[in-house]
């Protein structure tokens, strides 16, 4: 498939209650990416129903989940697309790094 075709649902669970949702921020700082995606941000008390739920309803070629509090880094949906351009991929994981700030 085309890299340019290629779509990506970003997936995205959260509490009922959250308010502040660092992942959003962080996607909303990428945007101006040339990459078509869509944001799935699903509600709820269980993360892994809430993202089965959002997979039936994501239209895109991509799949791609983020915990609430991830923050993903410019170039993160290009890189993403480039590597899904390769038909022989079918996942891609990690690295899973933690803020130098957290806790």
């Amino acid at each position: 498939m085309n890299q340019k075709s290629l779509r990506i649902s970003i997936v995205i669970a959260v509490r009922k209650d959250q308010t502040t949702v660092p992942a959003l921020t962080a996607l909303k700082a990428i945007s101006n990416s040339s990459i078509n995606f869509e944001v799935l941000l699903v509600r709820g008390k269980q993360p892994s129903r809430q993202r089965n739920l959002a997979v039936q309803s994501a239209s895109a070629d991509i799949l791609y989940f983020l915990d609430d509090d991830s923050v993903p880094v410019e170039g993160n949906l290009e890189r993403l697309v480039n590597a899904f351009s390769d038909p022989a991929v079918a996942v891609i994981g990690g690295p899973n790094l933690c803020p130098r700030d957290a806790s």
